[in-house]
Order: structure tokens, then sequence, then C-alpha cells
């Protein structure tokens, strides 16, 4: 008994001098292991002190299932938290629209993860008062600018638009006409009153998600190939 009390009293002063004298404490190590492992010397320390420990004691029989436990619970401790099941709980949900597709992140109904293009590009597809329609997102563009064919899709009437502001594309200068969307929506996130700009016909490669919409988000951040969008 005498060898087991002076195990555990070694293991107890390794521990204490570790988080005083070592780069851990208290304030930095988590709480739970500490106070486990304690806690466990401590059953330990009163079980051998008790002849818990001696054959045929109780204790003795159910020390192996306590140790399994321990062990078990310090592994979810340690492996569960590092675990991402965000794309479990996507695919679960259902709610993907393809791999380029606004998917919703779980834990929140108002975000979006895009994923990007082999191009390179982040492409979100959402829609314009319910017409559906995809948008290159592009924090570089002052406002969301619409090609005229889908601004016409979309209900707007581009032939009593008036195509006054000038604006830069990759294609080079050209003019659009100012508008107001109804609505626009990508995945979960849906806004209202929407300024944008309608391209001449011919002007644009395709539609842009510009500033108008993403400054109007709580955050958009870009992590890997993902773009994640949040109302």
């Amino acid at each position: 008994m005498l060898g087991w009390l002076a195990l555990f009293s070694i293991l107890l002063g390794v521990l204490f001098l570790y988080l005083v004298f070592g780069d851990a404490s208290l304030d930095h190590t988590a709480g739970l292991p500490v106070a486990a492992a304690v806690a466990f010397s401590l059953v330990a320390l009163y079980a051998v002190a008790t002849g818990g420990l001696r054959e045929g004691g109780r204790l003795r029989r159910l020390l192996p299932s306590i140790l399994v436990v321990c062990v078990l619970a310090a592994a979810a401790y340690y492996i569960l938290p590092r675990i991402d099941i965000t794309p479990l709980l996507t695919r679960m949900a259902g709610n993907g629209d393809g791999a380029n597709g606004a998917e919703p992140v779980a834990g929140s109904l108002k975000s979006v993860r895009i994923r990007k293009t082999a191009e390179g590009q982040f492409i979100a597809r959402g829609d314009i008062d319910g017409t559906p329609m995809a948008f290159l997102i592009d924090s570089g563009a002052s406002t969301v600018i619409l090609r005229q064919s889908d601004a016409r899709k979309a209900g707007i009437d581009t032939d009593t638009l008036s195509y006054t502001v000038p604006v830069k594309t990759a294609n080079g200068e050209t003019t659009a006409a100012a508008v107001r969307l109804r609505s626009l929506t990508v995945g979960a996130i849906r806004m209202e009153g929407v300024e944008a700009l309608v391209a001449e016909p011919g002007n644009l490669n395709e539609n842009l998600l510009g500033m108008t919409f993403l400054r109007r988000l709580r955050s958009y951040e870009i992590s890997g190939d993902f773009i994640t969008l949040r109302e």
C-alpha cells in the first residue's frame, strides 16, 4: 500500500510542479482535464488507504472500467471539438444546390457558403424577384450590375431605361442604367430594395454581385476555397 501511496503522491507532485513552474498554468490549462486528473488521483488514494484495491475489492474490480471511461472521455474532450461536421450537416439538411451553389452554414439560417470554381471565381446562384440567375461575386464592383438580358428576364422594362451612368467593366468603359431591385436573394439571404445597374447589351459577360449587396451583409470572408456570406 505504501508503494501505491508513493506513486500517486509523485503523480500529484509532478502535476503541481508542472502547473506552478512549467509553461502551463490554471489560467491557460483546460480546467476539465486538470480537475479529472486530481479527482481520479484522490479516488485512487482513498481506495488504497481503505483497502479497496485489495484482491477481491470492489474498486479493484471496477478499476478497468473506470480507466476505460476516463480514456474515452479524454479522447472525446480533445477530438470532438476538432471535427468539422458542417459538410455532414449541410448534406443532411439537403439544402445545397451543387458544388458552386450557395450552401447554408450550420447554426445560422442567414449564412451561406460558396465554393470557388475551377477558374478561381465565386459564383453565387440566387434570384431577382423570383427569377433564378447566377452572379459573380465582385467586391471591386461598387454596385450590383446586371446583363440586360437577365434584367429583362427578371421583369425589368429595359426599353424604358436611361443608360447614362458611366461604369468600368472587363470590356472597358461603358454606360448603364440605374434601377432598384425589389428583392435579391442568395441562398438564405434575402435583401429588398437593392440598388443596381443594368448594362447595355454586349458590355457585360456575367452579372456582378457588387457592394450594394455585400456592404449590407454583417460580414463576408474568404477562407481557402470558400467565401462565407453572413447577414
